[in-house]
């Protein structure tokens, strides 16, 4: 079933009607396509917006503003009986650039700036639904069965989203992506940026997890394993491949290992409750700290249990609202049988999960080896734990409210060996979208891996501090390519391509200012532009072309045009 809410506000100025289209997909749906419904009804939850604005969900999001309003009935109180018309004819004008009716906005923080602040993150999750696919003519409609009659949904003083359902995405999927696509964040292991670039920590964790499998010279310089910890890492081993009657069994023969790990029981199964007595979770075990003002633990390391693989996928099921309400830091711990594995999890912009190990010691003929890679996780998680703990204490020991942190903007950390110059010192101050303008600074969209930000005084980069810099966070870059066109003042300055922990390049470069040549689509647009600007482009492909560089990504998104339209600058040398 398809479902196509249409809302209109009569909360907001005098003469002025608002649509927000919001698309709901069901995960069981006719796959030859079926007639999209639209329902009108109203809300106070959505105040004060400028326009009209219409949400079309894509693999990657877009949203459109409409320049008309759509034809439906508005009604100035919640209808249930509210009139449906068939937008299919609109829909089918999508694809068409040229009509009036629709503007493309490229990023939902264009389409924030029609909201109070308080309505934020409504717009976030308006532009997070999954792509569908469309009826196009010619197609069969297939079993009219599946297709159902669309109800209005009830929008009332509670949150606006609790109504909506999203389509599971966990048929086929690895845990770490998920956790990202239950949670309307970003897919850990294809999008965006991972958690160790958020948090030191958890920067410290996914490299030494990172580091079991390649030969070093050194290992106790990452590692701290001595007899002891060798015997406890053989019997974890050793009970790890053991058949067990239950998940209690299966927990009490291995537990000691983490006991050992995390320093004293911990806490087993129990409730939590958020601040009005709603459940939000029940982890197997965890280990934290208890604060006696909030009257909780607050955890620093999550423990789910499964006796066999079959019995459900323990990543799955640990509660998103239990991340949620901690908002700290956390490492979570799976066990499916002989299987285990390792994820960072943070609440960045939603929560984040990421899977930094999985280990299947079934698999492992080397007993010694195997026995080895065990005590250096112990090593590690231990360590990490610490860290995260004695963080944690320092929060909740603060005097006054207790305000827990929301890790927005990166942090990262330089990944040895290639470290030959410190990190600049930077205070981020939002996103760069596609417009090449600063985006909402607490209201950016997840995947995004552009940000714009001030360089402090020391910022230890020459030359000295501009007043605004772009940085990046890639998988790769060619730093060849992007100097030798920022020498002849076709790219922007590259103060820093660095490698960080997260496998990522850090990239700092000059702030350009003006906007990308895919806003100069139309040949009456283009006629603006000064020759000076094509010359110029020639003139970088052929630098690239004598160092025998191909930039592969030479797209107009990729082109920045100056103010005066004299002059062209390439970015993206990933």
């Amino acid at each position: 079933m398809f479902a196509f809410a249409l809302v209109s506000s009569s909360t907001i100025m005098a003469d002025t009607k608002i649509d927000i289209g919001v698309i709901k997909v069901d995960s069981d749906f006719n796959p030859q396509g079926t007639e999209f419904r639209v329902s009108t009804l109203s809300t106070e939850r959505i105040l004060h917006l400028k326009d009209q604005v219409f949400a079309w969900p894509m693999p990657e999001p877009k949203l459109f503003k409409l320049k008309k309003p759509l034809s439906s009935i508005h009604h100035s109180e919640i209808s249930y009986d509210a009139k449906e018309e068939d937008i299919y004819a609109f829909l089918d004008r999508f694809d068409n650039w040229s009509n009036d009716e629709i503007q493309p906005l490229m990023d939902t923080e264009v389409i924030s700036e029609h909201f109070e602040q308080t309505a934020a993150e409504m717009v976030q999750v308006l532009a997070q639904f999954s792509s569908l696919k469309r009826k196009r003519d010619g197609d069969d409609n297939g079993d009219e069965s599946k297709t159902k009659k669309v109800q209005p949904l009830y929008l009332g003083s509670s949150s606006f989203f609790e109504s909506l359902s999203v389509p599971s995405q966990t048929r086929g999927h690895h845990s770490a992506s998920v956790f990202a696509g239950t949670f309307m964040g970003r897919p850990a292991d294809r999008f965006g940026l991972p958690n160790a670039l958020f948090h030191p920590h958890l920067a410290t964790l996914h490299y030494k997890l990172g580091k079991l499998d390649e030969p070093i010279e050194d290992p106790n310089q990452l590692f701290n394993v001595d007899d002891k910890l060798l015997t406890a890492s053989h019997e974890f081993f050793v009970s790890s491949l053991a058949i067990y009657d239950s998940e209690k069994d299966r927990s009490t023969a291995m537990g000691d290992f983490f006991k050992q790990a995390f320093d004293g029981q911990g806490h087993e199964r129990r409730p939590y409750y958020s601040n009005n007595g709603k459940l939000i979770g029940a982890p197997d075990t965890i280990w934290g700290m208890e604060c006696k003002r909030l009257k909780r633990i607050i955890p620093h390391v999550m423990i789910k249990w499964k006796n066999e693989h079959g019995s459900g996928d323990s990543g799955l099921q640990i509660d998103e609202p239990f991340f949620k309400s901690k908002r700290l830091p956390m490492i979570l711990i799976c066990i499916d049988g002989p299987t285990l594995s390792i994820y960072s999890a943070l609440h960045l912009e939603q929560v984040t999960v990421n899977n930094l190990l999985t280990l299947d010691l079934a698999q492992y003929v080397d007993h010694d080896v195997v026995v080895l890679k065990i005590a250096h996780i112990h090593s590690v998680l231990k360590e990490c734990a610490l860290l995260l703990k004695t963080e944690n204490e320092q929060i909740v020991n603060l005097v006054g409210p207790v305000n827990l942190p929301r890790q927005c903007f990166p942090d990262p950390t330089s990944s040895p060996p290639y470290n030959p110059t410190a990190l600049p010192k930077l205070t981020y101050r939002g996103g760069l979208n596609h417009e090449n303008s600063l985006s909402m600074k607490h209201n950016f969209s997840s995947i995004r891996c552009l940000y714009i930000a001030k360089p402090l005084p020391d910022w230890c980069a020459n030359p000295a501090s501009p007043k605004d810099v772009v940085v990046k966070f890639s998988t790769r870059y060619n730093e060849t390519a992007h100097q030798l066109l920022a020498e002849a003042k076709l790219a922007p300055k590259l103060y820093l391509c660095q490698r960080v922990i997260g496998n990522r390049y850090m990239v700092v470069m000059e702030r350009l200012e003006g906007l990308p040549m895919s806003f100069y689509a139309t040949e009456a647009c283009i006629a603006k532009l000064e020759p000076s600007v094509f010359e110029g482009l020639e003139r970088a492909l052929e630098i690239l072309k004598t160092k025998s560089i191909v930039h592969g990504d030479l797209r107009a998104a990729n082109i920045i045009i100056d103010p005066e339209k004299k002059h062209a600058k390439v970015v993206d040398f990933n």
